[in-house]
């Protein structure tokens, strides 16, 4: 019984002497808290039209969305504005 009571002792300690992971901010700009909830009209259901039917990997530069496809290894590029494949 004693080593259980060192061990919970012990265990008491660790959790004790750990830092306390600390809330990130919420986002914001302009000083307003930005909304992290999906907006619907903005998801992008051109992606199987255009022959991109199994994305592996994305990346934007805020005008434009480049998914790169698994199966066929090309990369697609879309407007984000217009949600139409550009290239």
């Amino acid at each position: 019984m004693k080593i259980l009571r060192y061990s919970s002792a012990l265990l008491a300690l660790i959790i004790l002497a750990c830092p306390t992971p600390s809330i990130p901010p919420t986002p914001q700009k302009d000083g307003e808290p930005l909304s992290t909830a999906r907006d619907r009209f903005k998801d992008f259901d051109t992606l199987i039209s255009a022959g991109n039917g199994d994305p592996e990997g994305i990346w934007s530069d805020g005008t434009t969305m480049w998914v790169a496809d698994g199966v066929d290894e090309k990369i697609y590029a879309y407007s984000m504005s217009t949600k139409e494949r550009t290239l």
